[in-house]
């Protein structure tokens, strides 16, 4: 592929995701259209609620058009949302434009995410720890062990994931999420979501006292794994936040393009 097929592809394992976590709460809302894409949870984690390009504005009237669609929408809901975009898709006028549209409505950018992918992963280069064990999220407390180690790991209010994902058969249909316990500690999970083919890797936390440890790679190791066995897919594609990119890199990810995610925070 090349570097353009590259950063398509980030985009759109990146709505395909969103879209997936998504798809089974009440309320949301899946859409695509005039060059956006909306993948909302209506969840109070406000990641979960997402608007996107699905290409680059072509001038600065476009990339307005576009950004005042998805304000809009999220505005009409008073929904907390962000809007994940590629700096490579915004590097002109037209992605000027868009921002400054998201700017002038009280939005920020808050983060910036490494659109990273790979085939096979490159071999381990230490044992995966034995002392964690690793299952697929399936009890309550296995839901809530994903979502509150997510949620301390971003510094953010646990009730926010609480009330996002910890609803009956979320894990399911798709999604598969994964945590690793220590003595019976959840101490790190992670989750794969296959989107068209690809394995997505994302829901990525480790407890912080747990670092270090290779808990996370272990996790995702096995996650991949698993989807391997199911489906026969290796290509792997996520958006790595600075302090993952790193380790991914090490386990033979690649960097395509950084996504600058603006936010919209709740009140």
């Amino acid at each position: 592929m090349n570097q353009r097929e590259l950063i398509e592809e980030s985009n759109r394992q990146f709505i395909g995701a969103w879209c997936r976590m998504a798809e089974p709460l009440e309320g949301a809302t899946i859409a695509e259209r005039d060059g956006i894409a909306i993948a909302d949870a209506g969840a109070p984690l406000f990641i979960m609620n997402a608007g996107f390009l699905t290409s680059p504005p072509v001038d600065a009237g476009d990339g307005r058009r576009r950004a005042e669609a998805l304000l809009e929408h999220f505005g009409k809901e008073g929904r907390a949302w962000m809007a994940p975009v590629s700096n490579d898709w915004c590097a002109g006028e037209g992605g000027a434009a868009f921002g400054a549209a998201l700017g002038e409505a009280g939005m920020a950018p808050a983060m910036q995410l490494a659109g990273m992918s790979a085939g096979a992963l490159t071999a381990a280069a230490r044992p995966m720890p034995g002392e964690l064990e690793i299952r697929p999220v399936s009890t309550v407390e296995d839901v809530l062990a994903i979502s509150d180690l997510n949620c301390e790991a971003n510094h953010i209010p646990l009730e926010w994931g609480r009330g996002s994902i910890v609803r009956p058969g979320y894990w399911t249909g798709g999604r598969f999420g994964y945590v690793g316990r220590v003595n019976g500690e959840p101490a790190a999970a992670g989750a794969i979501f296959p989107v068209d083919g690809i394995a997505y890797v994302g829901w990525m936390a480790t407890a912080e006292r747990h670092r270090g440890k290779g808990y996370a790679e272990a996790i995702m190791r096995h996650g991949l794994e698993e989807e391997k066995r199911r489906s026969g897919v290796e290509r792997t594609v996520l958006h790595a936040t600075e302090m993952g990119e790193p380790v991914y890199r090490r386990l033979g990810y690649e960097s395509h393009t950084v996504f600058t995610c603006w936010v919209k925070m709740p009140e």
